[in-house]
C-alpha cells in the first residue's frame, strides 16, 4: 500500500495519549516559567490555546521562551529545524512534515517573530493532542470501558466489546466526526484523513472502504476507526521503501528479524533510515531519546529502569548508522522490557489464550495436542513480537487436524 496514515488520527478516537498527564504538568510547568519572563497575562494564553492567535509582543516572547525550553528554538533564537522535525513526525507522515517546515519555517526580523510564525502551525498539533486526551478521558468515565482494553486497541489488538465500541462513538461525536444521532459525518472523516494522508485519492479510497454504515452507529464507529489504523501494513511500507532507498537484501532483512543482525553496511543504513521514518531518529542521524522513553514507558517499565535502559541501548556510536544498528539489535532492550513487562502481560494472556484453545480444539480431537499449542501463545511486548513467536511456536507444533463439519 502507497499510503502510509500516519497514527495518530486512528489514536485519537480511541483515546489519544500524544500528551500524557506528566507531559502536560511538564508543559504547564514550563509556561508558568515562561510567564513570568515575558509578563503576558494568563487570559492570553488560554486564548491561545483555544486557537486564537494574538499580535501581542508579550506572548511573543513567551513563546520564544517556551520554544528554547522544549529544544524547538536554539538558545540564539534560531529554530532547531531538526527537534521540530521530530516531533511533527508523531502526527504527520513524512511528506507532510517536509511540506510544513519548508512552508512554515521562515526567519523573521527578530527571533521572537520567527517563534511565533512557527508556533503557529506547532500549536493547532499540541494543543489539539491535548484536548484529544481530554476528550478521550471523559468518553472513558461515560463509558466504562477499561484502560486495558482501550491499550489493547490502540496496539491494533481489537476486542469485541461493547463498551470499546460506545467509547469510539462517543470520541467520534465530540470530534465531530459522527452526529449526535450517530450518522457518520463523511465530510469531517475526509478532512481529517487529508491532514495525514499523501493524496485525496487514497482519501476517497480509505473513505469508501472504513466509512461505511453498519447495523448500529456504534459498530459503524468501531469499523470506521479499526479500518483507518494499519501499523502493521505501515511499518511493512516504511521497510520496504528503506530497502528500495538503501539497496539491502531481502536476506539479510529476514536474518535480522530471525535475531541474526551480522555486520552488513546496507542492514545499518537500513535501520537508520527506518528510525528517521517513524521519528525515532532526526534527518542529521540523532536519536530522539524522549521518544525512546516514551516508547519504554509504555511497556510499563518504570522511570528509574527506562533510564537504565537508555543509558545502556541508546548510545552514540562513530556514525548515525552505527548508532541506530546498535540500538536496533540491542538485546538489553529487548530483554529488560520483557522482564518488566511479564508480569503487566499475565492477566492479558489469559483471555489470549483461551482464544486460541477454543479455535484449535475446532480442528483437533487430541487435548494433550491442544495444550501443547497453547503453551505457544505467550503474549509479548509488540503485536509483531507476539504474532511471529506464535506463529513460530505452533508451526512447530501443529496438531494432526481432524475432519471439520
Amino acid at each position: 500500500m502507497k499510503l502510509l496514515l500516519c497514527f495518530a488520527f486512528a489514536a485519537i478516537v480511541i483515546g489519544a495519549q500524544a500528551l500524557t498527564d506528566e507531559q502536560i504538568q511538564k508543559r504547564n510547568k514550563i509556561s508558568k516559567e515562561c510567564q513570568q519572563v515575558s509578563g503576558v497575562s494568563q487570559e492570553t494564553i488560554d486564548k491561545v490555546r483555544t486557537g486564537v492567535l494574538v499580535d501581542d509582543p508579550k506572548m511573543k516572547k513567551h513563546v520564544l521562551c517556551f520554544s528554547k525550553k522544549t529544544g524547538v528554538a536554539t538558545e540564539a533564537g534560531d529554530t532547531n529545524v531538526e527537534v521540530l522535525k521530530a516531533k511533527l513526525k508523531h502526527v504527520a507522515s513524512d511528506e507532510e512534515v517536509d511540506k510544513i517546515v519548508q512552508k512554515c519555517v521562515v526567519k523573521k526580523a527578530t527571533p521572537e517573530e520567527t517563534a511565533y510564525d512557527t508556533f503557529k502551525f506547532q500549536a493547532i498539533t499540541l494543543e489539539q493532542a491535548e484536548t484529544m486526551y481530554k476528550i478521550g478521558s471523559k468518553c472513558q468515565n461515560e463509558t466504562g470501558v477499561s484502560q486495558e482494553i482501550v491499550n489493547r486497541a490502540r496496539n491494533d489488538d481489537w476486542e469485541d466489546d461493547p463498551k470499546l465500541k460506545q467509547q469510539i462513538l462517543c470520541v467520534s461525536k465530540k470530534l465531530g466526526l459522527a452526529t449526535e444521532s450517530g450518522e457518520m459525518v463523511v465530510d469531517s472523516w475526509r478532512s481529517g484523513l487529508r491532514k495525514v494522508s499523501i493524496s485525496d485519492e487514497e482519501v476517497e479510497r480509505i473513505v469508501n472502504e472504513c466509512v461505511v454504515k453498519k447495523d448500529t452507529p456504534e459498530e459503524t464507529a468501531f469499523n470506521a476507526v479499526k479500518c483507518t489504523q494499519i501499523p502493521n501494513e505501515a511499518i511493512s511500507e516504511i521497510e520496504k521503501k528503506c530497502q528500495n532507498e538503501i539497496g539491502v537484501s531481502q536476506e539479510v532483512l529476514n536474518r535480522a528479524h530471525n535475531g541474526d543482525w551480522g555486520d552488513d553496511p546496507k542492514l545499518k543504513e537500513q535501520m537508520l533510515c527506518m528510525f528517521k521514518k517513524f521519528g525515532l531518529a532526526t534527518e542529521s542521524g540523532e536519536m530522539v531519546v524522549d521518544l525512546w522513553r516514551s516508547l519504554l514507558k509504555q511497556l510499563g517499565i518504570n522511570d528509574e529502569e527506562v533510564e537504565s535502559i537508555v543509558n545502556e541501548c541508546v548510545v552514540k556510536k562513530d556514525t548515525p548508522e552505527e548508532t541506530a544498528f546498535n540500538t536496533a539489535k540491542s538485546h538489553d532492550i529487548q530483554n529488560q522490557a520483557e522482564a518488566n513487562g511479564r508480569r503487566r502481560r499475565s492477566a492479558k494472556n489469559a483471555v489470549v489464550v483461551d482464544f486460541w484453545r477454543e479455535k484449535v480444539r475446532k480442528v483437533s480431537d487430541d487435548d494433550e495436542e491442544t495444550e501443547k499449542i497453547v503453551k505457544c501463545v505467550v503474549k509479548r511486548d509488540t503485536i509483531e513480537e507476539t504474532v511471529f513467536h506464535t506463529f513460530k511456536c505452533v508451526m512447530k507444533n501443529k496438531p494432526k487436524f481432524s475432519p471439520v463439519d
